[in-house]
This record gives structure tokens, C-alpha cells and sequence, in this order.
């Protein structure tokens, strides 16, 4: 299995484009979604229930509501006292919402399911109670 000291040397080692590619497919083999737990276990599943619209209507409503906890956690970061920390937390902010036509995350990760067959149980902008997520 490699790791990130592979990734490192092979990015490192001054051959360019040949080292950048080993050093990609070194980083898309360490981050492979197939090799998380869940994407095993809707890969597992029968055809008919994981391209059923509805569970991929909760998947996406289960994956919206974790982005956007992640992202509402980033307003209450404690206060951040060097140009670098603010930096970041700007990126966070413009990573969603500085793209062209207003393009968000939000939007592109609905039009994914939908193109997919999903039947999504809330409109884009509705995102329903805290109780109901």
C-alpha cells in the first residue's frame, strides 16, 4: 500500500510529470472512496435498491446536512489572530460561495443526484427543521 511518504518522494524526486503522476495516483489510491465502509456497502447492495430515488434522495439530504453543519461550524471558529487563520477561514467561505453565477456546492452536489435518478425530498432552498435532519 502506498503511502504519503511515497507520495512525497515521488513528487519530490525531480523527474516532473512522470513523479507528479505517481505521485497523483499514489494520493487517489490513498483516497479512494471505495475504501470507505459505506461506499462498500452500497456498492454490495443490489442494483435496484442502491439506484432507488428515494435512498439516494436521504443519501443526499444525509450528505447536505453534514456539509452544511461543517460549514455553519466555521462561523463560531474562536477568533482568529494571524492573517494566515483568517486567510484560511475566508477560503472556507469563498470555496462556496465566490464561484461564477453563484454555482455553490449546495447546487452542484443537487444537480449531481438528480442527474443520477434521486429524488430529492427537499427543494433547493428549503432545508427543512433541525429536527427533520
Amino acid at each position: 500500500m502506498s503511502t504519503s511518504s511515497d507520495l512525497a518522494l515521488a513528487v519530490g524526486s525531480g523527474n516532473g510529470t512522470t513523479d507528479f503522476r505517481r505521485g497523483m495516483l499514489v494520493l487517489l489510491d490513498e483516497h479512494r472512496p471505495s475504501r470507505m465502509p459505506f461506499f462498500r456497502r452500497l456498492a454490495s447492495l443490489p442494483f435496484r435498491i442502491a439506484s432507488d430515488c428515494n435512498l439516494l434522495g436521504e443519501i443526499y439530504l444525509v450528505y447536505q446536512a453534514a456539509m452544511h453543519a461543517t460549514r455553519a461550524a466555521v462561523y463560531y471558529l474562536p477568533y482568529l489572530d494571524s492573517p494566515a487563520l483568517r486567510k484560511r477561514k475566508l477560503r472556507i467561505f469563498m470555496d462556496n460561495d465566490g464561484l461564477p453565477e453563484a454555482d455553490s456546492h449546495h447546487y452542484q452536489l443537487a444537480r449531481a443526484f438528480r442527474n443520477i435518478g434521486a429524488h430529492l425530498p427537499l427543494a433547493d432552498e428549503e432545508f427543512g427543521s433541525h429536527e427533520e435532519l
